[in-house]
């Protein structure tokens, strides 16, 4: 029931998010997912993700012999705009892998790289 109280929340777009998604201009998005990446893995660097994070992305955790992983569900709405290979390019650039469904209707899905001692 609680993801379904906080799917409007999820859903909102501020002014400045609006006029940047009706721009054509590639390199706005681009800074700006290049930004939003940049906060996820000083967040996930930090193990401590912002209600901010959890609300807009879905954070999981798991456990893997090497550490802990965790997985942020980038809605298409976060990315809309920028190829899918600038994507990964910044999102190895910020240590993580993307995992990209074929039609990227369902988000993108990053994995964190492990943290070596965190286990």
């Amino acid at each position: 029931m609680l993801p379904r109280l906080l799917e409007p929340l999820s859903r909102f777009m501020s002014p400045v998010a609006l006029l940047r998604r009706m721009s054509h201009d590639v390199t706005r998005h681009e800074a700006h997912l290049a930004r939003e990446l940049a906060r996820l893995a000083e967040e996930a660097g930090r193990h401590r993700f912002s209600r901010r994070s959890r609300v807009f992305h879905h954070v999981t955790r798991q456990v893997q012999p090497e550490g802990w992983v965790y997985l942020i569900t980038l809605h298409p709405r976060e990315y809309r705009g920028v190829p899918l290979s600038v994507l990964r390019r910044l999102a190895s650039a910020h240590a993580f892998a993307g995992e990209a469904s074929p039609t990227l209707k369902d988000g993108v899905t990053l994995r964190s790289l492990p943290a070596a001692g965190s286990a």
